[in-house]
């Protein structure tokens, strides 16, 4: 099946954000969190986490937004259609798996973040996290989610590292789509790390 025009634009949209996300420095310096366990006192471990640097993340998540809100033309979703309607099978398998990796890294239940409310845990999933970071912090100060801001921040580094997990995990899938809408198109795929 040919592609409209609009379907052949929302796959280059998809390709120049996909180059952004490679570019950012964290990808393209194969940056991650890390972990350290250590012996604390006896019978204890402790644990060390290392985020990413914040300017560099908040690059990283510029170009992530380019696919993953709605409404823009590399939204993450609607190029997955583009694909589906107009590939063989084996294509469409992989797209398919594709997506459902970037909607668990969104909302797989796993993923959410435990806040501890009066007695009560109260589990956020990724998405919710991920939107309260975006417009109540990072982009936005949206006065309706500084309930919500407060309540993420109580839980410390956590918060912070569930967001930078998760645009990690989306950082991957728009580059793996990417590959797909590459040869599709029949271009080169960027260079992975």
């Amino acid at each position: 099946m040919p592609l409209t025009i609009t379907e052949r634009e929302q796959l280059r949209s998809l390709r120049k954000a996909a180059q952004q996300v490679r570019e950012a420095s964290i990808i393209d310096a194969g940056q991650s969190i890390t972990i350290k366990a250590v012996p604390g006192k006896q019978g204890y471990i402790d644990i060390y986490v290392q985020l990413l640097q914040s300017e560099p993340f908040r690059s990283l998540v510029l170009a992530v937004r380019l696919v993953y809100m709605k409404g823009e033309p590399a939204y993450f979703y609607s190029v997955c259609n583009v694909l589906h309607r107009g590939s063989e099978p084996t294509v469409q398998e992989r797209v398919a798996e594709i997506r459902r990796q970037f909607r668990n890294a969104l909302e797989d239940p796993e993923r959410s973040l435990a806040v501890d409310l009066q007695g009560s845990t109260k589990m956020v999933r990724p998405i919710d996290v991920l939107e309260t970071w975006v417009n109540g912090i990072a982009f936005h100060q949206d006065p309706e989610r500084q309930e919500a801001v407060r309540e993420l921040e109580t839980t410390g580094a956590r918060f912070a590292w569930n967001v930078q997990a998760t645009v990690l995990q989306l950082a991957g899938r728009v580059l793996d789509l990417d590959d797909v809408v590459a040869d599709f198109l029949g271009e080169a795929r960027l260079p992975r790390i």
